[in-house]
């Protein structure tokens, strides 16, 4: 199964769908990144096909391990892993800051 590297920029509100590889079948998703201006963080809304909300708020942290999948707490949904990836080893322990995606980080989701 592949892998699929999400061309994020630093926009502070992002909009876009992206096909899948799962477990089950390919999904496609719709997804909305945006910044948190009052915790300086980023948060992912993610929907199905039909637009019902999936999760909502999740924080893109990196917290503990640089290899915690995101979407763990989600299994159920059967919609894939999904990590940040730090460029360099001076951002493993660093969660993207508002200028840090497609420069010191990048977002992977795999199935």
């Amino acid at each position: 199964m592949a892998i699929v590297q999400i061309p994020l920029t630093n926009q502070p509100n992002q909009n876009f769908s992206i096909s899948l590889p799962s477990t089950s079948a390919n999904i496609l998703l719709y997804a909305r990144i945006y910044w948190n201006r009052i915790a300086e963080y980023w948060q992912m809304d993610i929907s199905n096909d039909r637009g019902v909300a999936l999760v909502s708020g999740l924080p893109l942290l990196i917290s503990g391990s640089i290899y915690a999948d995101l979407l763990g707490q989600f299994k159920y949904l059967d919609i894939g892993t999904m990590f940040i990836f730090p460029f360099s080893e001076a951002f493993e322990n660093k969660s993207p800051g508002l200028n840090d995606w497609g420069v010191n980080h990048s977002l992977i989701w795999g199935p």
